[in-house]
């Protein structure tokens, strides 16, 4: 009768491991599939964008041909990315976003520029730009192992830069900022 329970359990414990190898097998390729998604959903960011930097740019021009663009964001909201483009024209300042998958573009907002602000002149200099590549391939060889997940265009003293967010591991932002005409990297920042 011992011989029987002890055949009996060693035969279960035989079945409950090959069972348990099973579904590590079954796991560790999901487990593969889903990092290996990941990591291609991610590298591809640029890719996911439709819509150009120009193509962008003709669309606020279109829209307001006489004002002056002050500042270009491009971000991910909601895993859609979209450019936010802001200008200025005498006493009014005007925001508009354009969907960088289809272009659509929306009004968000206009109104009257404070009397503090009026007459500066903080209109970018869209001549001779580096790419949106570009300033993501110095902005990612300045921080090692990361990867740029939103994009401004900005300036700041008569310099016109790309300010890049690059981020590495989970918790780690960067921001890099790069002369948008010269690709020179300006400033490194660890957030």
């Amino acid at each position: 009768m011992n011989k029987k329970i002890i055949i009996s359990m060693a035969l279960m414990l035989l079945t409950l491991g090959a069972c348990a190898n099973n579904n590590k097998t079954e796991t560790g390729t999901s487990n593969l599939e889903t990092k290996n998604e990941t990591s291609t959903a991610v590298g591809s960011r640029l890719e996911t964008i439709k819509i150009s930097l120009p193509d962008a740019i003709a669309a606020f021009e279109e829209i307001y041909p006489s004002a002056a663009i002050t500042s270009i964001d491009l971000e991910d909201s909601l895993g859609s990315y979209s450019y936010k483009i802001q200008g200025i024209e005498g006493t009014k300042e005007f925001d508009i976003r354009v969907d960088a998958d289809s272009g659509e573009v929306t009004k968000e907002r206009e109104e009257t520029v404070d009397r503090d602000d009026q007459g500066e002149d903080n209109a970018l200099d869209l001549k001779d730009l580096i790419s949106l590549e570009e300033a993501t391939e110095i902005a990612e060889g300045t921080v090692k192992d990361g990867e740029a997940i939103e994009w401004s265009l900005e300036k700041e003293l008569a310099t016109t830069y790309w300010e890049v967010t690059v981020k590495k591991g989970l918790l780690s932002e960067n921001t890099v900022k790069i002369n948008a005409q010269t690709g020179d990297v300006l400033e490194q920042e660890q957030d």
